[in-house]
């Protein structure tokens, strides 16, 4: 079942999305691994494959918005507050180094 995305976390997503898209608005399914890391998740390459394979059914090379909407919302009801927790770390280590010290607490 595929969990809520909240409003705020999808304003992520689609920012973390539309920064790694091209000019037609469209993910290349080569680079969906990128933005799951983006989004605090780490995809094995067959995880990657497989992700692409089920946004991309048609074998396009491409997708939209929606669809990886979709699969995220899914990947969120496997693990929705692991996944709030990463978000939420993100916003406060803002040099991406898996660390936070007080005055990145404080800012």
């Amino acid at each position: 079942m595929a969990a809520r995305v909240s409003n705020e976390y999808q304003d992520e997503i689609k920012e973390s999305f539309d920064n790694l898209s091209g000019a037609d608005g469209m993910l290349l399914t080569s680079e969906i691994g990128s933005l799951f890391r983006t989004l605090g998740v780490t995809l094995s390459p067959d995880e990657s494959k497989e992700m692409a394979r089920d946004m991309d059914p048609v074998g396009a090379g491409k997708i939209g918005f929606p669809a990886f909407l979709k699969k995220m919302g899914e990947v969120l009801g496997h693990s929705g507050s692991e996944m709030e927790i990463q978000a939420a770390f993100k916003v406060f280590d803002k040099r991406g180094r898996g660390q936070i010290n007080m005055k990145e607490l404080k800012e």
